[in-house]
């Protein structure tokens, strides 16, 4: 059995999806670690705006999965590191922490994964699926080990979503199918550690890198108007 920790915040919709899907993976004990955040209705209100109410109308209640849950101040903090310590958790997990990483952090387990919802390096920072977007490129996600700064660790596996042209209706149904493949592959992934197989890595090229900031309003607003229109033009990697 490997022990794996799932580090997150209170307004993440997605945690109980993804731990419906990653609790039938056999020789893996899950512990789900909660850190304070003061931004918890903002994270929340941006949530709907990009899904609707798509994962909150199907909510899934953790207490259905017996797993152990604990509350930390930070996760760069002593009450954390010991229960990392008491339950010999090997990887962490990234669901959503609202701390930046910390080298203390890092060095207490083998490693800790993040699902990036953007082509790493080309996109890092925030919003990049909107940034994707409006440049028309390709929409992926990247699954990566963090480190100290953001969005540049160790890239594990890079991929583009697939999708059919007209089963994208709304801008909602593009960042749904994003979080949706997510989670699957986080399940992909941890299941490979559960099953002692070598995670393969490669080192991102800064060359290529760029970091955005949140994309602005009317920006967004544009992408959104086009695809509710049908005049938008997706990628050809993007669609099947």
């Amino acid at each position: 059995m490997i022990n794996i920790g799932i580090i997150t915040n209170t307004a993440d919709q997605i945690l109980p999806f993804l731990i419906k899907e990653i609790k039938s993976i056999s020789r893996i004990n899950l512990y789900i670690i909660f850190a304070k955040s003061n931004k918890n209705g903002k994270t929340l209100e941006i949530f709907k705006e990009r899904t609707g109410n798509h994962f909150a109308d199907k909510r899934i209640k953790l207490s259905d999965f017996k797993i152990p849950i604990y509350f930390v101040p930070s996760h760069n903090s002593r009450k954390f590191y010991k229960i990392i310590k008491d339950n010999k958790i090997k990887y962490l997990y990234n669901s959503g922490t609202p701390n930046k990483i910390n080298f203390s952090t890092l060095s207490k387990v083998k490693g800790v994964i993040n699902i990036h919802p953007g082509i790493l390096p080309k996109y890092r920072g925030c919003t990049c699926p909107e940034w994707t977007l409006f440049n028309n490129d390709a929409l992926g996600i990247t699954a990566h080990f963090m480190d100290e700064n953001y969005d540049s660790g160790q890239i594990i596996r890079s991929q583009y979503i697939k999708f059919k042209k007209n089963q994208i209706k709304d801008y909602k149904d593009l960042r749904i199918r994003i979080y949706q493949s997510i989670i699957n592959l986080a399940k992909k992934i941890l299941s490979n550690i559960a099953n002692k197989k070598v995670i393969k890595f490669r080192e991102q090229n800064t060359e290529n890198s760029k970091y955005y900031n949140v994309i602005t309003k009317k920006k967004f607003n544009k992408i959104k108007i086009d695809i509710k229109r049908k005049v938008y033009k997706f990628h050809l990697k993007n669609l099947i």
